[in-house]
């Protein structure tokens, strides 16, 4: 018999990791109340409609309770078509034929809440390195949406791609479920992809990042117990051998693609497209 796994991030430090669909995600009984979901949150995922944490091997345990073996669940908010979906890394989990279910997982509790979400697009790996994102469209029945993270509240969006020259000093504020709120200088905007001096490891994966308005967003801080407010500008997608080691998938290319995908598939809704995150 094979066992069920559950899949998050394989390295940070790699360049590239190797339906709509209704939910119909199976639980042991009912919630007495809804979920809260926001960015920021820790995510693992499994094929498993009905994962327990008694599933899990002590060393899985571990690796999500106290290790890196998890993402970070980036904006949250509704398409254009009404879906209530998040955006986070593909390389979280491998592509799959079959539904690939999405868990918090703070705690064990958490996990037997059961599934929050079920992915309904994911990058394919011939992609990640320019497009590394995953929609995940959350069962409503279970879940309520929220721009409030631990430590980031996003408000509306980047439109467009920042600026990367000498004189600019645009600056990226992540917040990744691993450690947690980093700033820095946006070096390259190459490819809408942003390198950043705003690190990220391993278990940040998917996390959100804002951009740092002048004279309007706060840098998190011990004074203002490391919170921040901007508008969303990317995810947190892997680091490369160079410096900045960050990088970070632009709220641009991904928007782009599922504008394209949507004009693509016709009939056919593309759940994501016209995202705007939940205010």
């Amino acid at each position: 018999m094979v066992r069920n796994k559950i899949y998050a991030v394989i390295s940070a430090l790699a360049l590239a990791l190797s339906l709509s669909i209704g939910l119909g995600i199976g639980t042991a009984s009912a919630q007495p109340a809804l979920k809260q979901v926001n960015n920021g949150m820790k995510l693992i995922f499994s094929t498993n409609a009905n994962l327990a944490s008694t599933d899990l091997t002590p060393a899985e345990v571990e690796g999500v309770l106290n290790g890196d073996s998890f993402c970070t669940m980036g904006p949250v908010g509704t398409d254009k078509y009404g879906n209530s979906v998040g955006i986070t890394a593909a390389h979280c989990a491998p592509e799959s034929t079959d539904p690939m279910y999405v868990y918090h997982a703070d705690t064990l509790a958490d996990i037997d809440f059961g599934p929050i979400a079920v992915t309904t697009h994911r990058t394919p790996v011939s992609d990640e390195g320019l497009r590394d994102y995953r929609v995940v469209e959350f069962d409503t029945s279970r879940v309520v949406l929220s721009a409030q993270g631990p430590r980031l509240k996003i408000q509306n969006q980047v439109f467009g791609l920042l600026g990367a020259a000498f004189f600019n000093n645009n600056q990226l504020i992540k917040d990744g479920a691993k450690s947690r709120t980093s700033s820095g200088r946006i070096t390259s905007n190459g490819s809408g992809l942003y390198q950043s001096l705003a690190g990220h490891v391993k278990g940040d994966s998917g996390g959100a990042a804002i951009w740092l308005q002048p004279g309007v967003t706060q840098l998190p801080s011990a004074a203002n117990g490391y919170q921040s407010t901007g508008p969303w500008a990317g995810i947190v997608t892997r680091n490369i051998v160079g410096f900045p080691t960050a990088v970070y998938t632009s709220a641009r290319n991904i928007q782009d693609d599922m504008t394209a995908k949507d004009a693509a598939n016709g009939a056919v809704d593309f759940v994501g497209a016209g995202f705007v995150p939940t205010p």
